[in-house]
């Protein structure tokens, strides 16, 4: 079997001659293949054709092409070019049989052109063995991530070179379409991944799936076969579905429990917030209460300070403890017409700081009634002189 890439080389050009090539080729290890060259010239004359390999295992004169003398093979070539064509001198082509590994690499056919000289054409050989690997067909069982439902997924494999072909028989009634993917390996072998995802038929008890093989190295193709049991599958969703509606009846019966609850802490709500709102009624006649006894607290320092009397000059050599008596005493003698003068308190104030020390310093005294204080005040007084 051979495989052909067609990219056309024109090289060598010598005066306006120029030669044709197929840039590329392939061939499989026990095949054949024909290398071809070709000289595109009108005027010229050609002596002598020869073929050499320039690159790969082996390089060297492969065969040659004489008017006089006629063709020579070389080397392990000598053996398997099966034939060597030449077509008026201006076309030559050489069949390698059979193709082995070492064929592998680049290849110049050289034209001697009377009176100009050279004039090549390279064309290079791509070699491969064709092998391939046991196909496998396996059948996995997972759940949708979204749905969480039941998927059966069947895939088939083979690995080769060339890259083989997969195909599937499937019942009529399975709607499905395979999906087919090819990877590269390094070694130049092709892996071939067929697969297709199923959600399980309920009008289905068993399917029949078949992947089909074919390549070059198989004598015919591979069938691989599998039966995909739902019933199993059924059984097993059957008994979710019964877990899951029990679940739910218990789901349903803590949703109404659940509901009873919510009734009941609506209740306590509702005797929460009239609690709240009698609370808060409470507050607001606790704030009317503290803004009386604000106001009452007022008027009584008001009316206290309204019954003080500051006396300037009173010596600092009467201790506090005798202050007293001796303020009593200073009273009946300015008041003789007042029998009992009541006094609540009295002491010496500090002096501020910015006094002068020889600024004399004042005492405090609360005595119980304003028309005492009133008196007191009255009797200070200076008397007026006519």
């Amino acid at each position: 079997m051979r495989h052909l890439s067609v990219f056309l080389c024109f090289c060598g050009l010598v005066h306006g001659s120029i030669v044709e090539t197929v840039e590329k080729q392939e061939a499989t290890v026990g095949g054949n293949v024909t290398l071809q060259c070709q000289l595109i010239t009108t005027t010229s004359r050609v002596l002598q054709v020869t073929w050499q390999k320039e690159s790969g295992n082996f390089t060297g004169p492969v065969a040659t092409y004489i008017q006089r003398f006629g063709k020579e093979l070389f080397g392990n070539y000598s053996n398997r070019i099966v034939q060597f064509t030449v077509d008026a001198l201006n076309v030559s082509a050489i069949t390698i049989s059979p193709v082995t590994l070492e064929d592998q690499g680049c290849f110049s056919c050289i034209f001697n052109i009377f009176p100009f000289g050279a004039n090549s054409g390279r064309t290079c050989l791509d070699v491969y063995e064709i092998i391939i690997s046991d196909p496998i067909l396996e059948i996995h069982q997972n759940e949708s991530p979204d749905t969480s439902e039941k998927l059966r997924i069947v895939t088939c494999s083979a690995t080769g070179q060339p890259a083989p072909s997969i195909t599937w028989e499937l019942p009529d009634n399975l709607e499905i379409t395979p999906e087919t993917y090819t990877i590269v390996n390094l070694n130049r072998t092709v892996t071939v991944i067929s697969n297709f995802t199923q959600t399980i038929p309920w009008t289905l008890e068993v399917a029949k799936v078949t992947c089909v093989v074919r390549h070059p190295a198989l004598y015919s193709e591979k069938r691989l076969s599998a039966l995909i049991d739902y019933t199993i599958l059924k059984t097993d969703i059957t008994s979710e579905l019964r877990a899951s509606i029990k679940e739910i009846k218990e789901i349903k019966a803590d949703v109404t429990h659940f509901g009873t609850r919510i009734d009941h802490l609506e209740n306590k709500m509702e005797d929460l917030v009239s609690s709240y709102n009698d609370l808060i009624s409470a507050h607001d006649l606790l704030q009317e209460v503290v803004v009386w006894i604000k106001d009452k607290l007022v008027d009584i320092e008001a009316r206290s300070r309204g019954k003080n009397i500051k006396i300037r000059g009173m010596t600092d050599s009467i201790a506090n403890s005798d202050l007293y008596e001796y303020a009593i005493d200073l009273f009946h003698k300015l008041l003789s017409s007042v029998s009992a003068i009541l006094i609540n308190r009295i002491h010496h104030l500090a002096k501020s700081q910015t006094a002068l020390d020889s600024a004399p310093k004042y005492t405090l005294l609360w005595v119980y009634f304003y028309r005492i204080k009133e008196q007191i005040l009255q009797a200070s007084l200076p008397s007026s002189s006519t």
